[in-house]
């Protein structure tokens, strides 16, 4: 067992001992203040560090120090938010053991997040991750993960499937909507002023379906 390995199961330990203590409410909050800033370093790391650049000659640096910050930013504002969700939607105070035990499986998931994101700047310096790596039995599943991230990053990427929302269809929709408002408005004031005394269709008078045929042509305007 390396080094890695031992860091790698302290971790993971205490998540999941934090995890049982919080709780599933507030563990799911925090996975995806993980999960958030993993994406979104992921997603802007290269256009920061083009910024950076200016400043920081070293590329790999760079984009290390700009994965770093986007994450622990993003990872903080979500974490705000979840605090304030959090109050508004569950206030008590005593945890069940079904929800202690729920957000343990959710904290080992953070967990895991936490080591691919703490891994991910790690590829930037092969010759580094190398050595740290070295003999270690956990880095190959790590690795998996961190591959499946690499080269499907479309489908982890929530903000893109939100923005590729086809607003122009869903504008037709509502569009449509209107004109079944409009239309139900129409035969409802047709109706009411239709002649409505309970007379056979027969017994109308010639005078009450001249009417009929005005409304009809105002309809058909």
């Amino acid at each position: 067992m390396s080094f890695f390995d031992i860091f790698v199961l302290i971790l993971l330990g205490l998540c999941l001992v934090f995890s049982l203590m919080k709780g599933l409410v507030r563990e799911i909050f925090s996975l995806l203040a993980y999960v958030g800033g993993y994406l979104m370093a992921v997603k802007y790391q290269e256009t920061f560090a083009r910024v950076l650049m200016e400043s920081i000659p070293s590329k790999p640096i760079a984009k290390l120090v700009a994965f770093v910050a986007i994450y622990i930013i993003t990872a903080i504002i979500i974490s705000l938010m979840g605090r304030i969700a959090k109050g508004m939607l569950w206030s008590g105070t005593e945890l069940s053991m079904f929800d202690r035990i729920l957000g343990g499986i959710v904290g080992l998931a953070k967990g895991t997040a936490i080591l691919v994101a703490i891994t991910f700047p790690l590829q930037f310096f092969p010759e580094v991750a190398k050595k740290i790596t070295e003999d270690s039995f956990t880095a190959p599943y790590l690795a998996k993960v961190l591959n499946f991230v690499n080269q499907n990053p479309e489908t982890l990427n929530f903000r893109k499937k939100i923005s590729n929302f086809d607003i122009d269809g869903a504008k037709e929709k509502f569009q449509e909507l209107k004109e079944l408002k409009k239309l139900k408005e129409t035969f409802d004031d047709l109706k009411g002023k239709l002649p409505d005394n309970g007379k056979p269709l027969d017994q109308y008078s010639s005078e009450d379906k001249k009417k009929l045929e005005d409304i009809l042509k105002s309809v058909g305007k």
